[in-house]
């Protein structure tokens, strides 16, 4: 079974490089495939928070 997932984060700058990390992590042991990544987006205003989209496939063996 293969899925595709579409994700949005919202959260830190410092946050988001963890999540990068992660999901590396997890292509490069062959579970997910990331399709497509954006840059962070800063959220308007004051916010602290950036947004980024990413895309992956799940790669699943059942």
């Amino acid at each position: 079974m293969s899925s595709q997932i579409e994700m949005r984060f919202m959260r830190t700058e410092e946050d988001l490089q963890r999540w990068d990390w992660f999901l590396s992590l997890m292509d490069s042991k062959g579970l997910i495939t990331v399709l497509e990544k954006s840059k962070p987006y800063k959220n308007h205003g004051e916010s602290l928070l950036y947004r980024q989209y990413i895309k992956i496939k799940l790669n699943i063996n059942e």
